[in-house]
């Protein structure tokens, strides 16, 4: 299995038109960018080394999340599988990843509109019955829309922010994410926030993906109690020098992070 690159080593046509590429790139032209690769099946196409999102290969962009891959040769039908009705990934790392970094890596993809939402796998040439949020059915499922604006989701955090006494109107997915800069926040403070929103970001996808792959639903009041608890655990786990009762947590967050 081979993409692009392992073509000019082989003795078909297209494969002499990438070797003249490169051989052109060699003289300082950027030919070979002048062409987009149709991904197809993903077969023949390599994830990390083959330039198939924008102008660079994904293993020169995300220089420290390769590191942690197991097989920076794999296909990318090897990390994201199509079975005829809906995309699943399938992540392979070289060492352990804490759940801790599972979230952080979530966040970093949502950040940048790299999660696998329709609309991403639509543009990505998948064959899809709809592009419509499997949640709600009102809207185009975007990574924005995924994790705050559909309505369902939009409850949630309506009642994670009044939890911490702020107007859901006022932010948006984009600032939720970067959140202290809207509060007076400490140092610390700063990261019990994180923690809080990238807690709620990962068990709403984490939710998203049971109904779309096991038709769970996840109601709002179930939802703020499985927030308030995880991220509690981890803010707790992670902060050796503040004590921070369970009561307080529950009753006015907001207080502990000035």
């Amino acid at each position: 299995m081979g993409g692009i690159n392992s073509l000019a080593y082989s003795n078909t046509t297209w494969s002499k038109i990438v070797k003249t590429g490169f051989e052109i790139d060699g003289l300082g032209v950027d030919f070979s960018k002048s062409f987009t690769k149709l991904i197809g099946n993903g077969r023949g196409t390599i994830f990390w080394e083959d330039v198939w999102i924008k102008d660079n290969a994904l293993k020169d962009t995300y220089k420290r999340l390769v590191r942690l891959e197991a097989n920076v040769n794999v296909a990318v039908s090897d990390r994201f599988i199509w079975d005829g009705h809906r995309c699943s990934s399938n992540w392979v790392w070289s060492r352990a990843v804490t759940g801790r970094t599972k979230v952080g890596v979530l966040v970093w993809r949502a950040r940048r509109g790299r999660l696998a939402v329709l609309f991403e796998l639509d543009k990505r040439v998948v064959d899809l019955n709809s592009i419509l949020c499997p949640l709600c059915d009102d809207a185009v499922e975007t990574v924005s829309h995924a994790l705050f604006a559909c309505k369902l989701v939009r409850e949630i955090w309506d009642k994670v922010l009044k939890w911490w006494g702020m107007d859901s109107t006022q932010h948006n997915i984009d600032n939720i994410l970067c959140g202290s800069s809207y509060l007076p926040c400490s140092s610390v403070g700063e990261k019990i926030w994180q923690a809080m929103v990238w807690t709620s970001v990962y068990l709403i996808w984490k939710n998203r993906n049971q109904k779309v792959f096991k038709g769970l639903c996840w109601f709002s009041p179930v939802a703020l109690n499985d927030i308030q608890v995880k991220s509690y655990e981890w803010i707790a786990k992670r902060n050796k020098t503040t004590s921070i009762e369970w009561l307080d947590w529950l009753q006015n967050p907001k207080l502990l992070v000035l």
